[in-house]
């Protein structure tokens, strides 16, 4: 249920200014006034962002959520003004140097009180930022902020392939990988198509399509759910069933995660969190649902990035029921069947870090060419490859592949599921030691023979040894770059 919630908004104005490194986090989660910051508490003297001043939003029952903005000056802070707002209206003022492509950190800080004691974690980025305040503020859960990779996710590989109790990988048959959990389909069963990885399951709501498996003990335990999915059409009235654990309809007897109302839902029955994010239809998306026991904290992760948490009031106890996939036994049956596909369905019986978390959903294949095996993937989706014509050679990092220059010398891997999104950012990033300045670096097609109506070459080498990046447009026109820029 919906609760209105009052909000303040206490602004900061510092008299002086310190600095923090815009990668970094400045962290106050243990000092019981945020006001006072010293220059022993900022961060390294290298590209430095300067704070300007600090607005505390106030929500009553949550956790003050302190943002520190800087404005592109210099100097040190030591001393602060503080202005309060009981509504958010009075602080234009203190705002101008926001609106003026200003950089934000936010802080979640520690708060204590005889009712409640809770930790929280920080979090950090610095993205474009822009305030909105009003006096009443309608929340489901404790909010949190959009934290995108931080520098403690990069230089190294997350996949970890601990504490998997089940994984449906759905190349064409019902089974879990640790031949553990293999699934039985309803009388209606899900057929098999074009997944993110491979072939995936495909749901009809209209049959009630589903898959059913033993009981998964994940009850009073930490755990991890995630996979990819893509609904494709929105039948029901309100429910769509990704995964359920659910003997009974009393508090914290009954996991369902699934689509309501367009938001993703990771509850365990009037225990509930809900996405600020609205679901996606036609579309891949991955999602990930962790709950962290000893902490009672529920989290929801879209394409990899925090979309919404909550401290739940138990844990999960549901017990002795089978596990469903694409329904659920309990929850607004019987019109509550996942419409479109499930891929990669995964469960673990730890907390996957949100660094792991953003390499699944945005990683779609790492390749080292390494000795032990030179044309394998090392990411989370172990896309198939093939090559012709090459060498395992001393690289840059240990070996690199090397071609000929013939046609009949590359490298090739298939089913990469994010260079068939409209509208999807990607990257590609390499070390390269070209012989000659010619030819096609990395070439793209719908067909494995490198034909077809969407087939053109990504990157390559013009005839005057310049670079040149292309993308094929909706309309069918290639739009192309020429570098370096």
């Amino acid at each position: 249920m919906s609760v209105e919630h009052a909000k303040k908004l206490r602004v900061s104005i510092l008299k002086k200014h310190t600095s923090i490194h815009p990668s970094k986090s400045l962290d106050l989660s243990q000092k019981p006034n945020v006001n006072k910051i010293s220059r022993h508490h900022s961060l390294p003297k290298q590209s430095l962002v300067p704070i300007h001043y600090i607005t505390h939003e106030i929500k009553e029952g949550y956790p003050t959520r302190h943002t520190i903005h800087a404005c592109r000056s210099t100097n040190r802070l030591f001393e602060v003004n503080q202005i309060q707002s009981t509504d958010g209206t009075n602080i234009k003022g203190p705002l101008k140097c926001l609106r003026k492509n200003s950089l934000a950190i936010t802080i979640v800080s520690r708060q204590q009180s005889k009712e409640w004691k809770q930790s929280h974690s920080v979090t950090s980025s610095t993205i474009q930022a822009t305030i909105e305040s009003s006096s009443l503020n309608k929340v489901e859960s404790t909010t949190t902020t959009t934290t995108i990779c931080g520098s403690s996710c990069l230089n190294q590989s997350w996949i970890d392939s601990s504490g998997v109790i089940a994984f449906w990988q759905f190349e064409n048959s019902f089974e879990d990988s640790t031949n553990v959990y293999n699934g039985t389909s309803s009388s209606q069963a899900p057929t098999f198509v074009q997944g993110y990885v491979g072939q995936a399951a495909s749901f009809n709501a209209s049959l009630k399509t589903s898959i059913y498996t033993s009981f998964i003990p994940l009850n009073n335990i930490s755990f991890t759910v995630d996979a990819w999915i893509k609904q494709n059409a929105e039948p029901n009235p309100t429910d769509y069933s990704i995964v359920g654990l659910c003997p009974s309809s009393t508090t914290d007897n009954c996991l369902h995660i699934n689509i309501r109302s367009k938001k993703y839902y990771f509850a365990f029955y009037s225990d509930d969190l809900q996405s600020v994010t609205t679901a996606s239809l036609n579309r891949w998306t991955h999602v990930a649902f962790v709950f962290y026991a000893s902490t009672r904290k529920q989290m929801i992760y879209i394409n990899g990035v925090l979309d919404q948490s909550r401290t739940a009031s138990g844990v999960l106890k549901a017990s002795l029921s089978n596990f469903t996939i694409g329904t659920n036994l309990r929850i607004r049956t019987p019109n509550n069947s996942f419409q479109g596909y499930i891929d990669q369905l995964s469960i673990n019986g730890r907390v996957k870090s949100s660094c792991e978390i953003l390499e699944i959903a945005t990683l779609s294949g790492h390749f080292k060419f390494d000795v032990a095996s030179p044309l394998s993937d090392s990411g989370p989706n172990s896309i198939t490859s093939i090559a012709s014509n090459y060498l395992i050679i001393s690289g840059h990092k240990n070996q690199a592949i090397s071609f000929s220059g013939a046609s009949t010398s590359y490298y090739q891997v298939s089913n990469v599921a994010s260079f068939g999104t409209t509208n999807q950012s990607f990257s590609i990033s390499f070390w390269i030691q070209p012989q000659i300045l010619s030819g096609t670096i990395v070439h793209l097609s719908a067909s494995s023979q490198g034909t077809g109506s969407e087939c053109f070459p990504l990157l390559g080498f013009a005839s005057n040894g310049s670079l040149i990046a292309q993308v094929l447009t909706k309309n069918n026109t290639i739009v192309a770059v020429t570098g370096p820029i």
